[in-house]
């Protein structure tokens, strides 16, 4: 298991990093945020939802790998699209980040005291309906982005 772990962050980190330099390039050159969130937010999705219904280790790998590549997408570009809405930027920049900080923070906190009761839906240790449940976060969050104005 722990070469099987080892395998797992080795690789993640990998798909992390390249789909943050990739992506923030990318949405840096097309001057677009938007796709970049929902291209993300799908990640999210499709990768919970491969882990769902896994099977077997590969399938898990696949999924956790996707997931990973979804987070380095979202990492860059959110924080790009932050910095391109903050009103007063100057004056009230700082302000601004902390409650970026914790709208970011906060799902973290709670997801955590949340899981337990998803776990436990029939009976106990009910794993698909968790990860199909990120799914769907996953997919709210990622619509969240659609109202901004200032940016596409």
């Amino acid at each position: 298991v722990t070469g099987l772990l080892a395998l797992t962050g080795g690789v993640g980190l990998l798909m992390t990093s390249v789909g943050a330099v990739a992506s923030g390039i990318l949405s840096d050159r097309m001057r677009r945020r938007k796709p970049f969130i929902y291209a993300a937010a799908t990640a999210f999705a499709a990768g919970s939802s491969v882990i769902a219904s896994a099977t077997s280790f590969t399938q898990v790998f696949v999924g956790s790998q996707v997931i990973l590549l979804g987070a380095g997408v979202f990492g860059a570009v959110d924080i790009a699209l932050v910095t391109d809405v903050i009103p007063n930027r100057e004056t009230e920049g700082a302000k601004y980040m902390s409650v970026f900080g914790i709208a970011g923070a906060l799902p973290q906190s709670v997801a955590p005291l949340i899981a337990p009761f998803i776990l436990a839906v029939g009976g106990g240790a009910n794993y698909p309906l968790l990860f199909l449940s990120a799914a769907g976060v996953a997919v709210v969050g990622g619509l969240t982005v659609r109202p901004i104005r200032g940016v596409r």
